[in-house]
Parts: structure tokens; C-alpha cells; sequence
């Protein structure tokens, strides 16, 4: 088997608390990617997708606490600090980050906001910076004049398809794009999805999308994995967890989805997640689960393979409940 692009090993989050204690925010995330293939992280907000693609950037708060492994290529980039990690960030691995307006700075133009990681990166200095910069808007569908234009002269639309731009500078062999389809219209989500699948088959990008919208991971995603408290409580292709959910809290978050046609508005899952700053027993999920039963209350679900390329955690898997 091939040295997977990316990949992440027992990757933990802990987050110091203003009041005393902390919040164990991401626990033991492993996952695997490869080039020009797109994974999907979903769940509930709140239940780490956005903490974990942070981690995977090294671009979390001082009062974050990160153990484990975050590979590319089978290097660890997190493993020598955030001196040992510069040099990989948007370079070996980049990111779209969530609302657009608020990625870029109002009193640059859009071009020179592009070109800013090539020069840091020596990627490109001065005209080809610039030029590189046009080059990459006309790649995700924008006019190469707009460079000299500010944030501000930009629909929602443009700014993210810029945003991807900027990402895609240094020529980054992965990309985490988070929410980037957040307050856009649906005719426009559809635009910037097509542009991502599109991207990553031609640039043989791996792409990890973050989303809490269920159907925009079947655009660019062939597998997902589906997040709740912290823990990948089930992953597997983006057909299969659809159609035959495992888990019962990926079945609960696919019937909250709205129909495709808008007839139906999605069923509501009672309850709400752990405290992330308490520790439980059992399964995460169980106090919302109508399945659970006493051992699903005091025993850790351990992962269990339900077919190839299929994982879940949870004890009823076999059990026939």
C-alpha cells in the first residue's frame, strides 16, 4: 500500500479554560487521505471539525494543547513546533477558511493579498507574484483584472472562489476547506463545490471538506467521516453512510437533513452533546440514543470494521438492535 498524502495519528486538542480545567476538545482523530481524493468531515457544531483541521495547520490558540501526529507524505510536520511547521504550511498543506469577507483585509487588493504567501514563501517575488496571482483568479473563474480590485467590489461568491485562490498559491498538495459554502445562496454553493471537485481532479489535490451540510459532501467527497464529541464515531464512502448508516448518530444526522426537494424539514435530534470539560463513561452518545442500553452507559465503544473500507464505534454493531 502507498504512503498515504495525508494523515493524522492519534491527534489530540485540549483547551485551557479562563475558570480552571480543560476541554479535551478532539480525541484521538486518525485519518487518512490520499492525492486527489475528497473527505468529508460532518457532524453538529461544536462536535471538533473545525479544531481538527486547525490542528492539522498548527494554527490553533496559545491555550491549545495538541499530541499526536499530523503527516504529510509520511513526515510529521507538527512533530518540531511552530518553526518546524512554517515551512509546510501553504506549501505542503493550505486551507479556505470559514466566511471570506473576514479572510481578506479591507485595505489591500485582492491581488496583492494573493501573492502575500508567495513571497513569503519565495515562491514568487514582485511582477511574478502578481502575475501568478492573476494567473490562479482566471483558475477559479475570475477575470485576472479584478487582482487590482479590494475585498469590498467582490459578491460573496467571488471572495470565496478568491479565497480558494489564495489557498492554492503555493501549490499546496492538501487542502481543508471549512464551510465554504457558509451564507452563500444554493446556486452559488453549487458554483464553488463544482470548482473544488474540479480542482482537486485536475491538481490531484486531496481535499478535506469541513461541513455540517450533509449533501454538499457527495459533491467533491467520495468517503466521510462523521464526527460527534471529539471522536470519528464512523467513517466509510459517502454512498454507503448515506443509505445504510451504521452508527446511530450518523442515522440521526442524515433524517435531520432536509430533503433535496424541500418537502420535509428533517427530524430534530433530542438532546444535546457532552461537555467537552467532563469526562463520561460509555458511549458518547448514549444519553441520546434510543437503542443504548447499561453497557453502551459504562463500556468505550472500540472501533469495528463493518465492511472494506467501513469503521464504526458502537456496540450494537452485530448485535442485531
Amino acid at each position: 500500500m502507498n504512503t498515504p498524502l495525508l494523515e493524522t495519528r492519534d491527534l489530540h486538542v485540549w483547551f485551557d479554560l479562563e475558570r480552571g480545567g480543560r476541554a479535551h476538545a478532539l480525541r484521538g482523530l486518525d485519518l487518512t487521505l490520499a492525492a486527489g481524493e475528497g473527505l468529508g468531515l460532518v457532524g453538529e457544531s461544536g462536535c471538533g471539525k473545525t479544531t481538527a483541521i486547525l490542528a492539522m495547520m498548527g494554527l490553533l490558540p496559545p491555550s491549545a494543547t495538541v499530541s499526536g501526529e499530523v503527516r504529510i507524505a509520511g513526515q510529521d510536520i507538527l512533530a518540531g513546533g511552530e518553526a518546524g511547521m512554517r515551512p509546510h504550511r501553504w506549501t505542503d498543506i493550505a486551507m479556505v477558511f470559514q466566511g471570506a469577507m473576514n479572510a481578506f483585509s479591507p485595505v489591500a487588493t485582492i491581488g496583492e493579498q494573493i501573492a502575500e504567501p508567495m513571497r513569503l514563501h519565495r515562491v514568487a517575488e514582485g511582477k511574478a507574484a502578481i502575475r501568478r496571482a492573476r494567473e490562479l483568479l482566471e483558475l477559479v473563474g475570475i477575470h485576472p483584472d479584478r487582482a487590482d480590485r479590494y475585498p469590498h467590489q467582490f459578491s460573496g461568491g467571488m471572495r470565496q472562489r478568491a479565497a480558494i485562490a489564495m489557498a492554492l498559491a503555493c501549490r499546496p498538495k492538501v487542502l481543508l476547506a471549512d464551510e465554504p459554502t457558509t451564507a452563500l445562496d444554493v446556486i452559488v454553493q453549487a458554483q464553488v463545490l463544482d470548482l473544488l471537485d474540479r480542482l482537486r481532479r485536475e491538481l490531484d489535490l486531496a481535499v478535506v471538506l469541513v461541513t455540517h451540510d450533509l449533501p454538499v459532501v457527495s459533491y467533491v467527497c467520495g468517503r466521510a467521516a462523521v464526527m460527534y464529541a471529539g471522536r470519528v464515531v464512523e467513517s466509510g464512502p459517502v454512498d454507503a453512510l448515506t443509505s445504510t448508516p451504521s452508527h446511530p448518530y450518523t442515522g440521526a444526522l442524515f433524517a435531520a437533513a432536509p430533503d433535496i426537494d424541500q418537502t420535509g424539514t428533517g427530524a430534530s435530534i433530542a438532546g444535546a452533546p457532552p461537555r467537552l470539560d467532563e469526562e463520561w463513561c460509555g458511549c458518547s452518545f448514549a444519553p441520546r440514543c434510543g437503542r443504548a442500553d447499561a453497557r453502551c452507559r459504562t463500556e468505550t465503544p472500540l472501533p469495528v470494521t463493518v465492511a472494506t473500507g467501513r469503521i464504526t464505534e458502537c456496540h450494537l454493531i452485530g448485535e442485531g438492535r
